[in-house]
């Protein structure tokens, strides 16, 4: 996969990560200053999450959980909420580049 397409779906997953973590704490109406107090992080870098203009790493990531009382797999989107964000980056007809059936063949398959 090109690194352009694959750098997209990071994004993309980024994004609804971010997202997730927005609905739960909205859902639960605390405050983006209060969340960042309570992982030990900045407001802004909170919505930065929210908004996924980067990669959440892994311990920050936790640490969201736990503050919003959510296991971490509530953090991380259902496959049809990543198609979603990503589909943008889904290979032009007649490329078979980042799909299942380009890389059957790129196996031999």
């Amino acid at each position: 996969m090109p690194a352009v397409m694959r750098e997209d779906r990071d994004k993309a997953l980024y994004v609804a990560i971010g997202q997730r973590v927005k609905l739960i704490r909205e859902g639960l109406a605390i405050m983006q200053s209060e969340l960042a107090e309570e992982i030990g992080t900045s407001r802004s870098h909170v919505s930065n999450i929210e908004r996924g203009f980067f990669a959440v790493q892994t311990h920050t990531l936790y640490r969201i959980a736990v503050a919003l009382g959510c296991p971490l797999s509530d953090l991380l989107p259902e496959e049809e909420d990543y198609a979603r964000y990503s589909k943008e980056v889904r290979p032009a007809r007649g490329d078979e580049r980042g799909t299942k059936k380009g890389a059957a063949a790129h196996l031999g398959r």
